[in-house]
């Protein structure tokens, strides 16, 4: 069973592991979490799961991290006396909920974070132009809000057919085109998928979310846009990467060779050991 309740499909080989999107197509495998110092990057807790998204994997990593350091006696509650960067594909409302409770000086980014950055503003003038199909976007359409209605772009109006369409978590209103308004019409190459289908054109317009002003979304956003924000951020790329980076490229430790999530587990604690002991060698630490 996955974290929203439904159930995901199982491996006959192994069954703890997930489905994995890489540069080299969908392999059968497990997320490899670590979490390090940003001094000596020391990996200081690392687990595998056979989770293909990282957002469920930060609570329990977090949480027996903390669960060390208390049985050490190191620390009550090592988050609270901590900086945590960590990037987007960890960052969701549950987990700052999560984070602000355990009263953690997180720096989480979201997936719009380098959008945002003025740094980055002409970073799309250096990547090759992407093909765009001629095909008519809901901006092409005249949609007014107020009398909820929808004029395409030959002037034909569309009728509403959905007030309250879902679509991947964002609700919004769809219009659909009469098939006589389509059916002759000198733009349908510009507007249908295929001029030659049948069924007429549909388009949705998304209502913005509804967003709380003091939400802890909205606070990680402004935190992580700030200046120290930004400043502090940076240093992630440089406190986790390097171990993956030695185990994987320096020591060859690139994949996983038992089966199960206990044994990967465990595979995976091996190798942030033979990280650590080098750290320790080389640093006298």
């Amino acid at each position: 069973m996955g974290p929203n309740g439904k159930e995901r499909k199982s491996n006959v080989t192994d069954n703890d592991s997930a489905k994995m999107k890489t540069g080299k197509g969908v392999i059968q495998g497990y997320t490899a979490i670590a979490v390090t110092d940003d001094k000596h990057q020391v990996i200081v807790e690392a687990q595998a799961h056979g989770a293909p998204q990282e957002q469920e994997l930060l609570q329990p990593v977090l949480t027996d991290l903390q669960e060390s350091f208390q049985d050490l006696g190191l620390s009550g509650n090592i988050l609270a006396e901590t900086k945590l960067t960590a990037d987007s594909g960890f960052h969701s409302g549950d987990n700052l909920n999560w984070l602000d409770e355990q009263q953690c000086d997180a720096y989480v980014a979201d997936n719009l974070f380098r959008k945002r950055d003025p740094r980055f503003a002409d970073a799309d003038k250096y990547k090759p132009p992407k093909p765009q199909p001629h095909r008519f976007r809901p901006s092409d359409f005249d949609y007014y809000p107020q009398r909820l209605t929808c004029t395409c772009p030959a002037g034909k109006a569309l009728y509403r057919n959905g007030a309250n369409v879902t679509i991947k978590g964002r609700t919004g209103i769809k219009f659909t085109a009469p098939k006589s308004a389509c059916r002759d019409c000198h733009l349908r190459a510009s507007c249908l998928r295929d001029e030659h289908q049948k069924t007429p054109r549909q388009v949705v317009f998304f209502r913005e979310p509804e967003t709380v002003g003091d939400s802890t979304v909205t606070r990680m956003k402004t935190k992580i846009d700030s200046l120290v924000g930004r400043m502090i951020y940076s240093k992630r790329l440089g406190t986790v990467e390097p171990p993956f980076g030695n185990l994987r490229y320096h020591k060859g430790l690139d994949r996983f060779t038992l089966r199960g999530r206990e044994k990967v587990d465990g595979q995976w604690k091996l190798f942030a050991l033979v990280h650590n002991i080098e750290k320790l060698a080389h640093c006298g630490l």
